[in-house]
């Protein structure tokens, strides 16, 4: 069985569980009410051990295993939206609080992009190039299938939440 290049399993960790939401969303209205029963200060809180992904993304690139381009780019964008997801759970604004999340999806963005951009290809073996291919390997992998999903998710909830709450409030 062919193994799936890192940035295809990264792409899929965004794109299926972003179509997944909304479908489910759009569709299942146990699911929709389930979402709005949420409370979005605390699905922000869900973010923070993001710090724990930028641990592990910060250690795997000063092994030496994954690019600055992938490595630092990730540990940073993690860094930043687990270390603040506590503040801004505090917000008294819905507004800044969106803002925050829609952040947080930028962060996956750059990072998965990061990802993408620094995947192997045919020279990469003969040049020796550092790449993303370690994300197919625990415990990289996880970030993928299960983290990113789930945070993504998390943001995605709260961001429906605060959409639906701003319409109604102004």
């Amino acid at each position: 069985m062919r193994q799936l290049s890192p940035g295809t399993l990264l792409f899929a960790g965004f794109a299926i569980p972003t179509a997944a939401y909304a479908a489910l969303y759009g569709t299942v209205p146990g699911f929709r009410t389930f979402v709005r029963n949420n409370n979005p200060r605390l699905l922000t809180l869900v973010q923070t051990p993001r710090i724990v992904g930028a641990v592990m993304f910060g250690y795997k690139f000063v092994q030496g295993a994954i690019p600055a381009r992938y490595g630092l780019t990730t540990a940073l964008c993690d860094l930043t939206i687990g270390t603040t997801a506590p503040l801004a759970a505090r917000f008294t604004s819905l507004r800044a609080l969106g803002v925050w999340n829609w952040l947080g999806v930028a962060a996956m963005i750059v990072s998965g992009g990061s990802g993408i951009l620094t995947s192997p290809t045919r020279m990469d073996v003969i040049t020796g190039r550092k790449t993303s291919q370690p994300t197919n390997s625990f415990p990289l992998v996880l970030v993928p299938t299960v983290f990113g999903p789930v945070t993504l998710i998390a943001h995605l909830m709260a961001l429906t939440i605060i959409h639906r709450k701003l319409d109604y409030t102004g």
